[in-house]
């Protein structure tokens, strides 16, 4: 288990998860993130869960939250991303992360980004598999820094 995250709850969630009782895992879930708010893995949960419920608007809160937890690469295609991001500019955002996610080893956090606009876009498949991306790789960090198995 991740050492940054509420052992019980998230458990609880993976649980509910596993048995596809996706609204009663999402609550799991976000128990989870809001006793531990710096854990995205929490977060990224949260979000996953909302598209088996189409809670579009939990999704983009929970990303932002998640968003909140990680560094952002401080590199010119990022900082241009991000200030796309923040107008609302979705094209523009997403032409940005896209160049980020082209060089080696792109960061969880470039998905998280990608995600939004194509959840705005109502490309609801493509924005799962960047957060299912995001949250494959924070698990995998989570566990390897807690010198743990990636498998859950």
């Amino acid at each position: 288990m991740p050492q940054d995250i509420d052992a019980a709850a998230y458990s609880e969630g993976l649980a509910l998860a596993k048995h596809q009782r996706w609204y009663e895992a999402e609550q799991a879930f976000l128990r989870a993130a809001k006793l531990r708010p710096e854990a995205s893995l929490a977060w990224l949960s949260v979000a996953l869960m909302g598209f088996h419920l189409d809670h579009y608007e939990d999704i983009e809160n929970a990303v932002g939250w998640a968003l909140r937890a990680g560094p952002i690469r401080d590199i010119s295609e990022a900082r241009r991303g991000v200030e796309r991001f923040e107008a609302g500019d979705w094209s523009g955002a997403k032409a940005e992360f896209e160049k980020l996610m082209a060089q080696p080893q792109p960061d969880p956090t470039t998905y998280m980004f990608m995600a939004i606009p194509l959840l705005k876009e109502r490309r609801f498949e493509e924005s799962f598999k960047h957060l299912w991306q995001a949250y494959s790789m924070e698990l995998r960090a989570a566990n390897s820094a807690a010198g743990g198995s990636p498998s859950q």
